[in-house]
């Protein structure tokens, strides 16, 4: 909020901020909805639901209606988007096929879902995300199998590891000629987007304010001349200034105006390094929160959500070194959905601990009173519970 006292545009800001409160709603309902794990099993059919549709969607959309020739976006604005929506669900759905944590009859819908995400992410044809979806599955694999081998896990693994094998195979040439043939010019965008990020974040201590980045680097010369500083080079040996005026309110000086795809340093220029930093704290909570369970538990009902949802959360964090989507709302509200269902897990563990503690104690308990029973029965020593002497040692 103090960033938004010195922004140009602080009404921007606001959109911003309706949209956290909103995410914080949603993190309140999946906390306060679940109670069971029939729930916990509704929320993860709707994942596995929701995979399908997309996967589904891309491939209505490429093959019948031919509406997307390029890149998949499936029903979202962006590949990109779609991408890492799908890599930050996929990987609790693979750990737990892999567990057998789910229904049986839903094993086959997995499958699916696992299927169709591995192609709608093919199909986006973003680089980090074919990177990031592979070592995903890959941790997922390993870090299930070393942590509790079996006969079912060894079968899905290899019979995934040769499909991907074939498949890549196949898809191999495409995916050689896409990172050979990456234009230069997207890379040094992102380059010069990040120097702007990082000029506004030293320029002002709150940051530019958020939801700014983009009308600051549009509206304010020297941000908009870090994006164009091959440009501004030959304007100035010439010193025509003029028709550098010219270019800046021109369509080809619009070609890369935009969003910083850095979500860090995007941070840092809205909200300064400060509000950067308590916006990684912010995410690293929940990352670490999920790792400390993951490493803790030994139900393995959720040992495998645990191992999904950081898994899912590592991708999110690899994402933003390359992307802004984290701020899309899709993304947006997915995090504080998975954030909400660990919480809600996290409390129905402590809750069944202490239900598992107390029906102990109970056992316990019985266990004393059939022993006095018995002793009693038998005429050997026992002891009274109230006041403990000798059974047998008492006398009228």
């Amino acid at each position: 909020m103090f960033s938004l006292l010195g922004s140009q545009v602080a009404y921007y800001g606001l959109f911003t901020v309706h949209k956290f409160i909103k995410g914080l709603l949603l993190y309140w309902v999946m906390v306060n909805y679940i109670r069971s794990r029939k729930e916990i099993d509704a929320i993860i059919k709707a994942f596995i639901c929701a995979m399908i549709f997309q996967g589904g969607f891309v491939l209505f959309s490429k093959y019948v209606t031919k509406a997307v020739v390029n890149r998949a976006i499936g029903s979202f604005p962006h590949p990109n988007t779609l991408a890492m929506y799908l890599d930050l669900i996929s990987p609790i759905i693979l750990s737990m096929l892999l567990s057998g944590a789910l229904p049986k009859k839903w094993n086959k819908w997995a499958i699916l879902a696992l299927a169709l995400s591995v192609i709608s992410i093919l199909f986006t044809k973003s680089r980090g995300a074919w990177v990031i979806m592979a070592g995903a599955f890959m941790v997922v694999m390993f870090m299930s199998f070393m942590t509790k081998p079996t006969w079912r896990k060894s079968k899905y693994i290899v019979t995934g590891m040769v499909l991907g094998i074939v498949f890549g195979g196949i898809m191999s040439p495409k995916i050689i000629k896409r990172f050979k043939t990456a234009p230069k010019e997207s890379a040094d965008t992102r380059h010069y987007f990040n120097n702007a990020a990082t000029g506004m974040a030293g320029d002002k201590y709150f940051g530019v304010g958020l939801n700014s980045y983009s009308w600051m680097l549009r509206n304010i010369e020297k941000y908009y001349w870090m994006v164009y500083p091959d440009k501004w080079e030959k304007f100035e040996e010439t010193a025509d200034f003029l028709a550098a005026d010219d270019f800046r309110w021109s369509r080809g000086g619009e070609s890369r105006l935009g969003t910083c795809h850095h979500i860090y340093l995007l941070m840092a220029a809205e909200i300064g390094y400060l509000g950067m930093w308590i916006f990684i704290a912010f995410i690293v909570r929940f990352y670490l929160r999920t790792l400390w369970f993951f490493l803790r538990t030994k139900d393995w009902y959720f040992k495998s959500i645990a191992l999904g949802m950081v898994t899912g959360l590592a991708t999110l964090h690899l994402h933003g070194l390359l992307e802004w989507i984290f701020r899309q709302t899709q993304v947006f509200y997915l995090f504080f959905i998975i954030s909400g269902l660990f919480t809600a897990i996290y409390n129905l563990y402590k809750l069944e601990l202490k239900v598992v503690e107390k029906l102990k104690d109970q056992e316990k308990q019985q266990g004393q009173l059939n022993s006095n029973e018995t002793g009693l029965k038998r005429g050997k020593p026992g002891f009274n519970n109230i006041n403990p002497i000798p059974i047998t040692g008492m006398r009228n």
